[in-house]
């Protein structure tokens, strides 16, 4: 890094946004061209310059700390495997012998990456939270891990993590765009939240968001009490009491629910949640998509199954889960009071289906529309 931008400012690394300014601002008053005639004061006043545009602006000063850090990793890293000195090299320095072993290290890295992605795909976090350590461990400088990292705490809701991780990742690997890409997301999305004004009207948002789904749901709830129409399928034992307009506004609510958790900021982006930063396609998702279209409830109970076993729970999922969940339930009870004569047990038992299918859609809808 060029410089060191709090050093050029005279400030600590936890000054606040107003200590950065003021402190930049008594620079200016002394070694500003036109206030001094020292010949040092017009490179003074340029540096600390460019360290106030980037210290005073929130998202550039976290890239930076984030960059920081890894350099310090880096540079301790190197300090630690470089033998200390005992007297001036005045010859030239002998090329240095073939090491096997550093080939040997090379390739098992190379072999740990290409298993890592295997893993985090498959959804277990705690073998991939544990394998990626390892590996930075042996290097550093590779930016694999740390978006999986990333990715891991991402997933938990841990974005400031999140965020620092996906900063190291793309300082590795600067070509990749989807490290730079999730990192400015995390990044803005601090930035609003920290934000009194935005913050309050992200809240306002989202309460006018979640009452307007509250009030599709129990739209299509009334319509399911309501109206009279003919079952579909009589002679289908499983589903002999369904109609079209049941099967309609169990979708339909799915997709309100979905629309609104997402729109509310309740769950991730749809791309994150379904895809790592290694580009694979995250196989619980597939297998929990796959089990919803025949049962659900198999699927809730598979996906808990699953992630208490491997640790590999998100919240995105998990409230997902839920409201798709309590949406189907809301409908169920509607059914019970139906003058249509609907078998809740059937309702109940494959209802969810279409609730879950609807609700990736409202999910994925409302993902396109979303800054975050």
């Amino acid at each position: 890094m060029a410089q060191d931008h709090y050093r050029v400012l005279g400030v600590s690394r936890n000054a606040t946004a107003s200590e950065i300014k003021s402190a930049y601002r008594k620079l200016v008053l002394v070694h500003h061209p036109d206030r001094s005639s020292d010949s040092q004061s017009k490179e003074i006043f340029l540096r600390a310059t460019e360290a106030y545009e980037v210290l005073g602006d929130q998202e550039r000063r976290r890239s930076y700390d984030a960059r920081a850090d890894l350099d310090t990793r880096r540079a301790s890293q190197q300090t630690a495997h470089t033998p200390p000195r005992t007297q001036t090299q005045t010859q030239p320095k002998p090329q240095p012998k073939p090491q096997p072993g550093r080939a040997t290290t090379v390739s098992t890295v190379a072999s740990d990456i290409t298993k890592l992605s295997r893993i985090m795909g498959s959804g277990n976090y705690a073998e991939s939270e544990k394998l990626a350590r390892k590996i930075l461990q042996s290097d550093a400088k590779q930016p694999i891990p740390y978006a999986v990292l990333a990715d891991i705490a991402r997933a938990k809701g841990n974005f400031d993590e999140a965020a620092k991780l996906y900063a190291y990742a793309a300082q590795m690997d600067p070509r990749n765009p989807i490290y730079q890409q999730r990192h400015e997301e995390l990044i803005r999305n601090y930035k609003e939240t920290k934000s009194t004004s935005a913050a309050l009207k992200a809240s306002q948002k989202s309460v006018m968001t979640m009452i307007v789904g509250v009030l599709l749901v129990l739209s299509s709830a009334l319509y399911v009490m309501l109206a009279k129409e003919p079952f579909i399928a009589p002679g289908v034992s499983l589903i002999n009491t369904w109609t079209l307009g049941l099967a309609i506004m169990l979708f339909l609510s799915g997709v309100s629910t979905g629309a609104v958790l997402c729109a509310s900021n309740f769950i991730d982006r749809f791309n994150a949640s379904t895809i790592t930063a290694t580009g694979r396609v995250s196989s619980p998702i597939v297998a929990l998509t796959s089990v919803a279209i025949v049962n659900y409830w198999a699927a809730a109970a598979l996906y808990t199954v699953v992630s208490l076993a491997q640790r590999g729970y998100t919240y995105s999922h998990l409230r997902f889960m839920i409201g798709v969940a309590v949406t189907t339930l809301i409908l169920v009870a509607a059914s019970a009071f139906s003058t249509t004569h609907f078998e809740p047990l059937q309702v109940l038992l494959w209802g969810g289906n279409l609730t879950y299918l609807g609700g990736i859609c409202g999910w994925m809808v409302a993902d396109s529309f979303r800054r975050f």
